[in-house]
């Protein structure tokens, strides 16, 4: 128990958050490798939904990047690092502040399974609203969570 808290705790800091990840997960390879792969090239908006300390930013071209993040420590942390980059905190169970058929692709890595089925559910109807019509099918069928991909097959449409 004391170890988890320990644990939770160190993993709230972005900085040290970001340093274990990199130095552990081999500076983000494999996660570069599916955003490189499905989110780069004929940018339009992207969303980075769950940005946490901005990892995938430089990735995707200033002018189209929009991260979001409810962790406040995070969002800040990124705006620092990646002055250049729009980066919004947002309110967890809220719908994101985004217009209709607003985004072109949405990108959410390493996040699903820090949300409840249901919060899936609803965070996905939401991707719906906010991506161009034309690009909806190609951002779930890129979906990597398992959760995330249980949810749409027995949940959502």
């Amino acid at each position: 128990m004391i170890i988890q808290k320990i644990i939770d705790t160190t993993f709230k800091n972005p900085t040290f958050s970001t340093f274990f990840r990199k130095k552990f997960q081999n500076n983000f390879i494999s996660e570069k490798g599916v955003v490189m792969k499905y989110i780069v090239g004929n940018q339009g908006r992207v969303l980075d939904f769950g940005c946490g300390s901005g990892d995938f930013c430089s990735l995707i071209n200033k002018n189209f990047y929009y991260g979001v993040d409810i962790d406040d420590r995070f969002i800040k942390y990124a705006k620092k690092v990646h002055k250049e980059y729009n980066f919004i905190k947002v309110i967890k169970d809220h719908n994101l502040p985004f217009s209709n058929n607003y985004f072109k692709k949405i990108l959410a890595l390493g996040v699903f399974h820090h949300i409840s089925d249901e919060g899936v559910n609803n965070i996905l109807k939401d991707f719906d609203r906010m991506l161009l019509p034309k690009w909806r099918d190609n951002n779930h069928r890129s979906t990597s969570s398992y959760r995330a991909r249980k949810s749409l097959s027995q949940n959502y449409g």
